[in-house]
């Protein structure tokens, strides 16, 4: 058995995080590596690249560059410079600050990308992607000595690689991901894959026989989708499908039948780094001064106290909010004084427009705060409960709302256990009791 993941994602981390909370232990390989992966998932990067593993990431300073040349950066990115013509954008990994390079952007004199020079966390350049007019054509990988050991054709799918001296030329990627579960020897009885595209296919072309595992966690906005329609009225290895949506799962889930796939609903075991504690507190993280409703919500509920907080500075409209006795504002605050604020605060308002930053929504269902909205700003409507996303314009509700949780804790617990149940919250006895059906 192992987990075939095509990148890397949230819900690919979710779900492996979910496995080893249940002590379920089973080899992972990940298709696409951005060279940032744990250090008990394999991938053709780490098998065929050797890198020493006992490295750091490649600090942002460090990085080589043409004599003369410089690299000028703050907690957010840097740039390559030569004399003031700007040379290349560097992306950093964006995890405690810490400035780790995860990708360097060569740029032309028109400012688009000529190469990407790819990093991982062992500092050592690992890829690099060719660009024509703007247009990605090409991918190189490297070995932790520099040579070249594949080179990939973004445009027709191809991959060429060399292993032990040996050269194999692959017409397509699912062929090339056949070959290497086969070198590396995994046991493929069962595959649990989690996409429709890559690892679907590479199961449909396995040899062996086999049960494999569908977990499934888009949202389903429609009909079923056409691959998932495939299994289920086709006989491949696929046998399970397993919604991991707990509204798709009651929705749609209960209601398919087919002869060639079982359904079943298996949701996340989530970290909860602590108690909601009924505070009256309200956290809004914002880049952004249109905050729907916030006048209204912050003169209906005087004896709740709101930090507004932004990772860049504030606009005077914005910081005009701070003259009121029950709102502060943290303009440029640190990520150590943000981190504070989700321990401190019991209700995250996602009411701004504008990008979600860092993560606030996943961040504040870990701290089991009450998450309230509207359906114009909620950024992650997963881990809220649907009766908590008030329509636009709608504030009195909201204040409403609030209300009601802080008059009665037990009416905190009841929304915040509706939050969970709604994002797909399990434990690890239903990990292990649905595994023990899939494995039969």
């Amino acid at each position: 058995m192992i987990n075939l993941f095509e990148k890397f994602d949230r819900a690919s981390a979710d779900l492996l995080a979910s496995q080893r909370a249940a002590e379920i232990r089973i080899p992972t390989v990940m298709m696409n590596d951005d060279g940032f992966l744990p250090a008990d998932v394999d991938s053709p990067v780490r098998t065929f690249g050797h890198y020493d593993e006992g490295r750091t990431g490649l600090y942002f300073d460090h990085l080589p560059v043409p004599r003369y040349w410089r690299v000028v950066g703050d907690q957010y990115a840097a740039g390559v410079y030569h004399q003031s013509q700007k040379k290349a954008n560097v992306e950093y990994l964006h995890q405690d600050n810490q400035r780790i390079v995860k990708a360097v952007q060569w740029l032309d004199t028109t400012g688009g990308y000529q190469w990407v020079d790819h990093y991982n966390q062992w500092g050592y350049r690992f890829a690099q992607t060719i660009y024509d007019h703007g247009q990605a054509v090409l991918k190189k990988y490297f070995a932790s000595d520099g040579h070249q050991y594949a080179f990939r054709n973004l445009i027709n799918g191809s991959l060429i690689l060399d292993d032990r001296g040996q050269r194999y030329c692959f017409s397509q990627l699912t062929d090339f991901w056949r070959f290497y579960l086969a070198r590396q020897r995994y046991n493929l009885d069962r595959v649990l894959y989690n996409t429709l595209n890559q690892s679907y296919q590479v199961t449909l072309g396995l040899e062996e026989g086999g049960a494999d595992t569908l977990f499934w966690h888009e949202p389903l906005t429609g009909e079923v989708p056409d691959n998932m329609r495939h299994l289920m009225t086709t006989p491949t290895r696929t046998k399970h499908i397993v919604f991991q949506r707990y509204r798709d799962w009651q929705q749609h889930g209960t209601h398919l039948a087919s002869d060639n796939v079982d359904f079943h609903y298996l949701g996340m075991i989530y970290p909860k780094r602590r108690q909601n504690l009924g505070r009256p507190r309200a956290l809004i993280v914002t880049d952004s001064d249109q905050i729907e409703q916030l006048q209204t919500i912050v003169t209906a509920l005087p004896k709740v106290h709101f930090d507004i907080a932004a990772l860049t500075a504030m606009s005077a409209k914005l910081l005009a909010f701070g003259e009121q006795a029950n709102v502060t504002v943290y303009p440029n605050i640190s990520l150590s004084h943000l981190e504070a604020l989700f321990s401190d605060d019991d209700i995250l308002l996602d009411i701004n427009y504008g990008d979600e930053v860092l993560d606030t929504v996943r961040r504040s269902f870990e701290q089991d705060m009450l998450i309230l909205g509207f359906d114009s700003t909620i950024h992650q409507d997963k881990y809220v409960a649907l009766q908590d996303v008030f329509s636009k314009g709608a504030g009195q509700s909201l204040v409403h709302r609030i209300q009601q949780a802080l008059a009665d804790r037990s009416v905190m617990d009841k929304l915040v256990q509706e939050q969970r149940l709604e994002a797909g919250m399990v434990t690890p006895a239903d990990y292990q009791r649905v595994f023990d059906l899939l494995t039969r």
